[in-house]
């Protein structure tokens, strides 16, 4: 018969192409599926020709550290030696990143840089800000976020970013154009009643064009790059107050009973883009039994359209995350679709500052990074692999990550 005539293969590289694409599929992420690509000839073309359905690589975890850096490629299970350049390993604060493995870097030299961990190169920006026609300070990067890489296209590229002054609390949006300009350019943030509330978070909105940065009172200020007659950059500011008024049946249960028993600490906040929707996400540490470990998160979706022009916008709480899956951190949170063990997860980082009785500096210990389950509101530990390298202790920044 047919059947019985034909060759089985005689080699790996012999396997239908279906089965070859089939397991670039399976494998968990862009480190092994290369690896695999450089086998053979046919097998990197078949990788080339398939890149599109490939699920896109998820944020790798990176573990700054002066003595061991590392990085968790999050869907293997091991950790690996991160290389970095000694002056980035030894006096670099990681303040956002951007894909294509970009960084945001403040170096204890006082310098502002980009960083990218693919290429290792490292590109300037402004140590001073502009806070009026010819008053130029020092500033010390806080948080960054980028409309684009740097490179290969820097004029597409600007930066919004979170800058100190002098207090450490009092942080300061401001702007820069890639490679124009000597300063930063200082964005007053207002409101309605004309405070202001200290910046806590930014992001890139890719689908509305425009920066989106969260202040501590849960209001939005909305910030649109243009390119001026004279070829600078301006922002055109818009703020957007937001009501925190919620209808019960909005919630989950166990987010109604964690609220009445007020069983958390609020220890961060942060802003995301899914989609053209925008995501507000809350994260709490236990406040009984080890109260230095995240108890649960919770993730808010901007509601901005009512029945009347009169309605002000609301957080509505999201009870679930069917298909996709939540990566936060400062200045970095995505969301990415997913249909695997990541699905309904949102995954934090551990950025918990802690003080060392004895010591001036605040130690960032690495150990409270976690993926929490917002169907189940739960909390599990993550990455699954332990030890001292995950448990090391950095005196410089939190864990930030390396989006692709």
């Amino acid at each position: 018969s047919d059947r019985m005539s034909k060759t089985p293969p005689t080699s790996v590289r012999d396997l239908p192409s279906e089965i070859i694409v089939s397991v670039f599929m399976l494998l968990p992420g862009k480190y092994d599926r290369v690896r695999m690509s450089v086998a053979c000839k046919s097998w990197r073309a078949l990788y080339l020709q398939n890149l599109g359905m490939i699920p896109p690589e998820l944020p790798w975890l990176v573990l700054p550290s002066t003595t061991k850096p590392m990085v968790h490629m999050t869907c293997g299970p091991f950790n690996y030696k991160l290389d970095l350049p000694a002056p980035i390993k030894d006096d670099a604060e990681f303040c956002g990143s951007h894909e294509g493995g970009w960084a945001a870097l403040a170096m204890n030299t006082g310098e502002n840089v980009l960083y990218n961990f693919n290429s290792k190169e490292t590109l300037p920006m402004p140590t001073t800000m502009l806070l009026e026609e010819d008053l130029v300070v020092q500033a010390i990067l806080k948080m960054a976020s980028f409309s684009a890489p740097p490179l290969p296209d820097p004029a597409q590229c600007v930066v919004a970013a979170g800058l100190a002054i002098t207090e450490p609390d009092s942080i300061h949006f401001a702007y820069w154009q890639y490679g124009v300009g000597a300063h930063w350019t200082r964005v007053s943030l207002g409101s309605r009643d004309g405070l202001s509330s200290p910046m806590v978070d930014i992001v890139y909105h890719t689908q509305r064009g425009c920066f989106v940065c969260l202040t501590d009172d849960q209001n939005l200020h909305f910030l649109k790059p243009r390119l001026g007659d004279d070829g600078i950059t301006v922002m055109e500011y818009r703020f957007l107050k937001v009501s925190l008024a919620q209808s019960g049946s909005e919630m989950s249960m166990m987010t109604n009973f964690l609220q009445y028993m007020n069983l958390g600490t609020l220890s961060g906040q942060y802003i995301a883009q899914s989609g053209n929707e925008i995501w507000f996400i809350s994260k709490y540490l236990d406040s009984f039994g080890n109260g230095n470990r995240t108890r649960w998160l919770r993730v808010k979706r901007l509601e901005e359209h009512g029945t009347s022009k009169e309605d002000t916008p609301y957080w509505s709480v999201v009870c679930e995350l069917p298909g996709r899956v939540l990566f936060t951190g400062l200045a970095s949170s995505r969301v990415f679709q997913r249909d695997d063990d990541f699905s309904d997860h949102a995954v934090f980082l551990d950025d918990r500052g802690i003080r060392v009785p004895g010591l001036l500096e605040v130690m960032f210990e690495r150990t409270d990074s976690g993926m929490f389950s917002v169907k189940y509101s739960r909390a599990k530990p993550w990455p699954p692999a332990g030890g001292e390298e995950v448990a090391h202790v950095s005196n410089k920044c939190p864990p930030t990550w390396w989006l692709h």
